[in-house]
């Protein structure tokens, strides 16, 4: 829903006098953590700019270097956001989650636009198909079952060497990343991209090089730049990109793949991260570049979040980095839950139920971007849960709807240099209901702010 109405009673307004009444503690880490109790009841809602770090501390009889530690924390975990002369602003609850990593704690913001669990199919027959796996308890490592294999082989857009799984699209997005990178080299990174794919590589203090998005997928230009700059490896999504809803026209995938064939030592890898989803052909330089392509298709959005199967395919050499990566820390997944997937893959009921699914998930998305071409305000893009709104300016666009109870995410994050042509908001559409009123205010609220 992007609808957001807080049920917990709010402070009147953050200001200083608020701070000294409501705020006990007196050490850095304690106003961190009453300070987020009080986002996270809605006390604080998104969208609210905080008093000046020094008035702060002058409530709150503290050093401003404590007041300026607090924020710094709270800022790390992704609920303010330093804004210059602006003041400091309040991010939606709940926006990022924590990932432990071996070299050290990665933050990692979740608004790539969730699934409805509504349309979820049942998993009741799936889970049951799972625990009689003829194999199961077997202390050999399953990559990948022979149900899960057959499964998915079918559908997969080019023949690929080997195989492996993950746990679920973040974990096999975190693995494959770091499969096709080269040391000490910089990797090309479509953009804009997940911001998933942005911190991950922020946190493993990897050089970018943008490789910007026009109407038929990734520039073949700007690519072809980004390999004479010394990249070493290709980020990028073929469909249901995240955040636009764009696909890769086909004549464009054969463009960027006439630029990589003529550098074999760039490996690429390919996130579909709505896969069964989607309808249309499903393309992939795999076909065209079979030993220089890792491509994950995570099917958490299908089927939902505690299935945790992600499946990875390409290169033998690529897939073994994957696996190496992820280490003993949890070297395969369950059998019960790759073969529940490969039991849902295979059931035909199933299938028409998410081809439903994705059904409804595209009229909830276009009956938004109809309301506001409606109201002249443009949007691009074909597929997925977001709707990538333009806007004159957006952190008042971020701020103004907030305040009128109209949940967004900022599109900066999605871009690897702050310095951008054009601003935008993420819209998220995925639970969207499509009743005229909520699509009329929410259009409506939009377009307030939007760029015509």
């Amino acid at each position: 829903m992007a609808l957001n109405a807080a049920a917990a009673p709010a402070w009147r307004d953050v200001s200083v006098d608020g701070f000294a009444e409501r705020i006990a503690s007196r050490t850095a880490s304690g106003i961190a953590n009453e300070v987020r109790s009080e986002i996270h009841a809605g006390r604080i809602r998104p969208g609210t700019r905080l008093p000046a770090i020094r008035d702060v501390a002058r409530a709150l009889e503290v050093s401003p270097t404590t007041v300026q530690e607090a924020w710094n924390q709270l800022t790390r975990a992704g609920m303010l956001r330093a804004s210059g002369r602006r003041g400091t602003l309040v991010l939606p609850v709940g926006s990022r989650v924590e990932v432990q990593t071996p070299s050290g704690v990665l933050s990692v913001d979740r608004a790539d636009g969730e699934p409805d669990p509504a349309l979820f199919p049942p998993l009741e027959q799936a889970v049951l198909a799972g625990v009689r796996s003829p194999d199961l308890h077997a202390f050999d490592f399953a990559f990948v079952t022979p149900a899960l294999l057959g499964a998915v082989r079918r559908t997969w857009p080019f023949r690929a060497e080997a195989w492996t799984t993950a746990d679920g699209g973040w974990h096999g997005n975190f693995l494959g990343v770091q499969a096709v990178l080269t040391a000490g080299r910089p990797v090309a990174v479509e953009q804009p991209t997940m911001m998933r794919t942005l911190t991950l590589l922020d946190h493993l203090k990897v050089p970018m090089i943008g490789v910007d998005w026009d109407g038929e997928g990734p520039s073949p230009a700007m690519l072809r730049a980004a390999l004479r700059r010394g990249a070493r490896a290709f980020v990028y999504q073929p469909r249901g990109h995240v955040p636009t809803g764009g696909r890769v026209t086909e004549q464009r995938l054969e463009e960027l793949a006439e630029v990589l064939a003529r550098h074999p030592e760039v490996q690429v890898f390919e996130d579909d991260t709505l896969g069964p989803l989607l309808a249309g052909r499903d393309l992939s330089l795999g076909a065209l570049l079979p030993g220089q392509v890792l491509r994950q298709r995570s099917y958490c959005a299908a089927f939902g979040l505690d299935l945790r199967t992600s499946v990875l395919a390409g290169p033998e050499h690529l897939v073994r980095a994957v696996n190496r990566i992820r280490g003993m820390s949890g070297v395969w997944n369950s059998r019960v839950l790759q073969d529940a997937l490969a039991h849902l893959l295979r059931d035909g009921d199933t299938r028409r139920l998410v081809e439903r699914a994705g059904r409804r998930y595209r009229r909830r998305r276009t009956a938004l971007v109809a309301a506001l071409a409606d109201r002249g305000v443009q949007v691009g893009g074909e597929d997925g849960l977001i709707v990538w709104l333009p806007v004159v300016d957006e952190e008042r666009a971020f701020t103004g709807l907030a305040h009128a109870g109209v949940e967004t995410s900022m599109g900066s994050t999605s871009w690897i240099s702050p310095r951008r042509r054009e601003q935008h908001l993420r819209v998220a559409t995925g639970r969207l209901a499509i009743q005229t009123l909520e699509i009329e205010y929410l259009a409506d609220s939009l377009a307030r702010f939007a760029r015509a």
